[in-house]
Formats: C-alpha cells, structure tokens, sequence
C-alpha cells in the first residue's frame, strides 16, 4: 500500500512563520505567514485566541497580517496564523508571537524652584519637573 498513490494529502509545512519582535507605538509592522504548497490555502490570523477583524490600522495582506500604526493598547497579546486546506479541512497553526512595544509619554512640567514664576531672576538656578512614562522604562 502506498500512501501517496492513494492520494494522501500534503502536510501543510510553514516556511514563514510569525516571530516576537521589538515595535514602535504609531508605527507600522508585519507578521509574516506563508507555506510551502499554498494552492487551496485560507489563513486565519488570531489574536488572543479570537479571529482577527479587518480595519485600517490592522489587516490581514496576502497571508501576512500587517499593521499600519501598531497600538501599545490594541495590539498587546498573542497573535497566531491558521493555514486551513479548503479542499481537505487539514489546518496548522504557527506559534504565538507578539510585540514588546515601545512607547514613551510626556506630562506636565513643572516648576519646582522658586515657587512661583514670578520669582525667576536672570542668572538664578530653577529647578523644573517633568513627568515622563514609557516602556522600556
């Protein structure tokens, strides 16, 4: 018995699968998804475990799902690629990947030393505070 002759379906084998990588708040990014046999081939994004919907900002390429403003918010967590056959139902899934997104915010400044504006003097020493958050810290 040979199973090739009795028409055994082809494994779906990844050559590109989606990898943790650094990404910029507000800036564009991709995971890449592709296989060797892609006839008859559906790809899935998930994200958390939950399908991925189309939109601007995010969006599903080729096989690849790529991102025009990456969201430290909106795009925290596990993305996952599901090749599904559409003639044989056979699916396979990547690993999970997700980005370690950097960002940084400003806050207020303010003015610590002298107390009050109005006391700055030419030449004089003022002492200013700023608030700034971000990941890394």
């Amino acid at each position: 018995f040979c199973p090739a002759a009795a028409g055994a379906r082809a494994a779906i084998h990844f050559t590109k699968e989606p990898y943790s990588q650094d990404a910029l708040h507000g800036r564009s990014a991709i995971l890449r998804c592709e296989v060797e046999d892609p006839a008859h081939v559906e790809f899935e994004w998930l994200h958390n475990g939950l399908p991925v919907q189309d939109t601007e900002q995010r969006f599903k390429e080729g096989s690849n799902l790529q991102f025009a403003a990456v969201d430290r918010h909106r795009d925290a967590g596990d993305f996952q690629c599901v090749a599904r056959n559409s003639l044989s139902g056979e699916e396979a899934r990547t690993a999970n990947a997700s980005f370690n997104i950097k960002w940084i915010e400003t806050g207020s400044v303010v003015l610590k030393q002298p107390a009050s504006a109005a006391e700055i003097q030419p030449s004089s020493t003022v002492v200013l505070r700023c608030h700034v958050d971000g990941h890394p810290r």
